[in-house]
């Protein structure tokens, strides 16, 4: 059966789950039961849950499986600390035919007929160290154990040819893809609201993701007004207290600010399913919403699908 898995080498945000996603996208087109399988990163459950099917919030099953599931119903979403465990049940109990494990380039008990390896363009490995005097999880050797490495959060095509010297060595398999944002999307307490374009628009960010400040650097780049930023660290469980500082400090900007209308306060998909269920103050903010992420390639996609397409054939 089919095995991929999306890592990296690194700590901190690469763009895994939205390259997870562009993969359930590519092959849900197939007609595969596919299956999405992971450790659900900071939840307080322990064992196997089938998040597909079952009620919970992110204590249960971690953020980024709960947005998968509520993004593709028709994918069986599943967490596990146990990866084969996982990956059995999946098989013998829901039929799946083909399955994405997140963030498992560092899991040696179960083999992958693909892994692909994200690299921040921003952050390269090649300037950094292993932890702890930097942020690689293991060395640039690793590298290539992988069969297609895929380099997000480009900035400019002019800055691709550079990253090909610096990683062709460890791997030629290649492509380069930037994060993008999608239209806002209002919170589950205001779906009728009318969604405004970004552009201009005063907002107050906070976010929780492995890099805060790309986050920020695309919302400017959308021409929002960004009034002000909260940042937590990575898979932050918030705090009652950390909600109502958020809301305080978007009333005062209000206050402060009245002939600028409305302050929204945005924040990203994967913060968005974090609170999701877990948080009244929030939601009762009438001018709340996150902005999700599609992949967009900038060069290598035919390679990618190149890949993608050899597994199932």
């Amino acid at each position: 059966m089919p095995t991929i898995s999306v890592g990296n080498i690194s700590l901190g945000g690469t763009g895994k789950t939205p390259t997870s996603e562009y993969i359930l996208r590519f092959y849900s087109r197939k007609g595969l039961q596919l299956g999405y399988l992971s450790r659900g990163y900071g939840r307080k459950s322990k064992g196997y849950y089938l998040v597909s099917n079952a009620e919970g919030d992110s204590n249960r099953f971690g953020d980024e499986a709960l947005q998968v599931a509520h993004k593709f119903p028709e994918v069986k979403v599943a967490v596990c600390e146990d990866r084969r465990t996982g990956i059995e049940r999946l098989v013998k109990e829901e039929g799946v035919e083909l399955i994405v494990l997140d963030d498992a380039f560092q899991h040696r008990k179960v083999s992958r007929d693909l892994d692909i390896v994200l690299i921040d363009a921003n952050r390269l490995p090649t300037n950094d160290y292993i932890l702890p005097t930097g942020r690689l999880r293991e060395s640039l050797d690793s590298l290539k154990r992988s069969q297609l490495i895929i380099v997000n959060k480009v900035k400019s095509r002019h800055n691709i040819p550079a990253i090909e010297e610096a990683l062709s060595s460890y791997n030629e398999q290649i492509a380069f893809s930037k994060p993008v944002l999608g239209e806002m999307v209002p919170s589950a307490s205001s779906p009728n609201l009318e969604v405004p374009p970004l552009k201009n628009l005063p907002v107050l960010l906070f976010s929780g993701i492995g890099n805060n400040a790309y986050f920020q650097y695309q919302v400017e780049g959308a021409e929002a007004q960004v009034l002000q930023t909260l940042y937590f660290r990575d898979h932050h469980p918030y705090s009652e207290a950390d909600l109502q500082k958020i809301v305080k400090e978007a009333q005062n900007l209000s206050q402060k600010s009245p002939n600028l209308g409305p302050i929204w306060i945005l924040t990203t998909e994967k913060d968005y399913f974090r609170l999701r269920g877990m948080s009244k103050i929030l939601t009762a903010y009438t001018y709340f919403g996150y902005l999700p992420i599609r992949l967009h390639w900038i060069k290598g996609q035919s390679m990618v699908h190149s890949h993608l397409e050899n597994l199932i054939k």
